[in-house]
């Protein structure tokens, strides 16, 4: 594959993952009666349900960006396994395909865009403010 292919690749990819995770995010601070009772269910608090959703949101922006990308990408990561553990503990194997469907995702395009993370942080290095 070619890296133009490669490149286009992760921009859709990056693009259509940030917006599901934008989705989620903006629908977690919905004020949902059903996502908190859910949340409850699992023995979670509402304040839970609001960092999720702040994170998947704030985790959503940063994929649309190659520079934070590779965090943005990590932090989702870690939420996508919590949601994976969360679900087999309560012995709720098959809603695991999602979480692990978007765990791969976020983890190949951390993989993905870690150059760019790099070049960015090189650049402010090599042009420190006066």
């Amino acid at each position: 594959m070619s890296s133009e292919t490669k490149n286009t690749v992760t921009w859709v990819a990056c693009g259509l993952t940030g917006l599901l995770f934008i989705a989620s995010g903006v629908g977690k601070f919905s004020g949902s009666q059903q996502l908190a009772e859910q949340f409850g269910n699992y023995g979670l608090s509402v304040s839970l349900l609001s960092f999720v959703g702040a994170a998947e949101l704030a985790g959503g922006l940063g994929l649309l960006l190659p520079p934070l990308a590779t965090l943005a990408a990590s932090g989702l990561s870690i939420i996508m396994v919590g949601a994976v553990f969360l679900h087999l503990s309560h012995g709720e194997a098959s809603h695991v395909t999602v979480p692990l469907v978007l765990l791969g995702l976020t983890l190949s395009i951390a993989q993905a865009r870690r150059g760019a993370l790099g070049r960015f942080l090189h650049r402010g290095a090599a042009h420190p403010a006066h």
